[in-house]
């Protein structure tokens, strides 16, 4: 003990302490579970390190694919991202193409692990990690146009280049003095930039997708013309065509139609009571007119034929049928615009009154109308959508 004791105070009063780090027991840790860095530590270093390292997503006809070098001195390998698949296809995919790696992550943005049965899809909606072995890189979505809020596939170089934003802010401030302007205008302003016309015509084309103008080349009609409103065209398009219904998938179409069932049986239990009072209220009103003309006819019989005589009730008869017929008549179209009859009564007294309990209720009528169209359109879309040349045509 004693030679061991004297081993260990030579071999430490010769040790350099200035080399040290001002606060040691950061990183000397004195214990049998662990004698480096934490887990945790070498994580957020890893993250920090590979910020510069940065991978790009493409997206081309509707295809998401990801450069990765796996090594340094291989080539650059492709890989497909379909949105539809779990994360784990994707890690299998790398390691299936290099057998040297030994694991595979993805976190988000924040540090949080991402589970592998996450569909793809979601990471395709904003920024994300990606940890092969010890490398880590940040992985960037695909830039989205400003009108249908999809991806498209601009180069970076290009979204980047000065040139091409200057020209995208010059269409830009254009665009609050005129709705549009002529492909020769449109040259002209890529000259004064320097840009020669194959470029120009390359970035018109950048800027379409990119939903800053719209320029329809293959139109001859339109060719000519460059729109600088292009969300005043799709919404448009949209009204006409009811294109945000219209190109939803079929998981899509399923879950809207299940909600609008579910709100429209809330909405008929509802209305199945505002339904009995309004009409309760109508036959009510209905039995009361027939037993005032009832009660009428038999006070003017005692008049004429007990207590008075014809030529005192006649005028009196003539006036009364009169008001109740021909002024009673009027008075409804004046306030309804229709014809008298009824039917017609009694369909607008219903109505009246079950807008007045609707109202004291606080139902809403209209959206009950307006679930029972969306269903009825809805279905008669899935119907459109389920025939074979309508999605080929959609997509």
């Amino acid at each position: 003990t004693g030679v061991r004791g004297s081993m260990f105070s030579r071999t430490f009063s010769r040790t350099n302490f200035s080399s040290f780090p001002s606060k040691p027991l950061r990183y000397l840790r004195f214990t049998s579970k662990n004698l480096f860095l934490s887990r945790s530590s070498l994580l957020s270093r890893s993250f920090s390190t590979a910020a510069s390292t940065t991978l790009p997503l493409r997206v081309e006809k509707g295809i998401y694919t990801i450069k990765i070098q796996l090594a340094p001195n291989e080539p650059t390998h492709i890989f497909a991202l379909r949105k539809k698949e779990p994360i784990r296809n994707f890690i299998s995919d790398l390691m299936t193409e290099d057998r040297t790696i030994k694991s595979v992550a993805v976190f988000g943005i924040d540090g949080h692990r991402i589970a592998k049965s996450t569909p793809i899809a979601e990471l395709l909606e904003h920024e994300w990690k990606l940890r092969i072995n010890d490398v880590v890189y940040n992985v960037r979505s695909p830039p989205r146009s400003k009108v249908g809020n999809y991806h498209i596939s601009v180069p970076d170089e290009v979204l980047n280049n000065p040139t091409f934003k200057s020209l995208q802010e010059r269409l830009q401030l254009k665009a609050g003095t005129v709705e549009t302007i002529t492909y020769d205008k449109y040259l002209s302003y890529c000259q004064e930039l320097n840009i020669d016309v194959p470029t120009a015509s390359r970035y018109l084309q950048y800027l379409h997708q990119l939903g800053t103008c719209f320029h329809f080349s293959d139109r001859k009609e339109i060719s000519s013309t460059i729109f600088l409103h292009p969300e005043e065209i799709t919404k448009l398009l949209d009204s006409a065509l009811n294109l945000n219904s219209m190109t939803k998938t079929p998981q899509q179409r399923a879950e809207l139609l299940r909600d609008l069932e579910a709100e429209l049986i809330d909405l008929n239990r509802k209305f199945v009571v505002l339904d009995r009072r309004a009409s309760r209220f109508v036959s009510f009103v209905s039995w009361s007119g027939f037993f005032g003309l009832c009660v009428q006819f038999a006070l003017f019989a005692r008049l004429t034929w007990w207590d008075l005589s014809w030529d005192v009730m006649e005028p009196v008869t003539y006036f009364t049928t009169v008001t109740e017929s021909v002024v009673a008549a009027y008075v409804f179209y004046l306030v309804t615009k229709g014809e008298f009859s009824f039917v017609a009564f009694r369909r607008r007294l219903y109505e009246w009154r079950l807008e007045n309990l609707a109202a004291k209720e606080g139902f809403n009528l209209k959206r009950l109308e307006q679930v029972k169209n969306e269903i009825h359109n809805l279905k008669e879309e899935t119907e459109i959508y389920n025939d074979k040349a309508v999605p080929a045509l959609l997509h």
